[in-house]
Parts: C-alpha cells; structure tokens; sequence
C-alpha cells in the first residue's frame, strides 16, 4: 500500500498531528483549518498517510464506545439524529 511502510518516528508523528488536527478542525466546523490541514498534503502517500492516521485514532477511540457511558452517548447521538431526521429538532 504504501511505498515507505514503516515512516520514521518525525513522519509518524506528522502524519499522526494533522490527522488529529483534522479531527479538532472538523469538530469546531473550522474549514480555514481544516484547509490548511488538507494543503499540507503534498504527495498522494500523504493523503494515505493521513487517512490510515485517521483510522488509527478510530481504533484507538472505538474500545471506549463499548463501555456503558460509550453505549450511551451513542444512544444519545442516534436520538438527536432521529429528532432532525423526522422533523423534530433542527
């Protein structure tokens, strides 16, 4: 997949910065951010470089969606999602 499979620690710790700076900007709607993020991206090994940072910040997250509190703050987003969904809050 990748024609560096095992980066150096710098390009790790590259490509783990912007995938989570991705996800702060994404969550505060910032898009300048987000932008900026996206124009750091100069090869197309980058751009697999952020998406597979991305779902290791998934697989790192996802175990605490199984604990009790996880199952219920997803029951609380499906609900929310419901309500706009079939007209209620938007």
């Amino acid at each position: 997949m990748s024609s560096t499979p095992n980066p150096s620690p710098a390009e790790a710790a590259s490509h783990a910065r912007r995938a989570a700076a991705l996800l702060v900007h994404y969550a505060n709607r910032d898009e300048a951010g987000f932008n900026a993020i996206v124009s750091e991206l100069q090869t197309g090994e980058d751009s697999v470089r952020l998406v597979l940072g991305l779902l290791g910040m998934f697989d790192t997250a996802m175990p605490m969606l199984f604990t009790p509190g996880g199952i219920h703050l997803v029951k609380q987003v499906v609900a929310q999602l419901a309500g706009v969904e079939y007209g209620g809050d938007q």
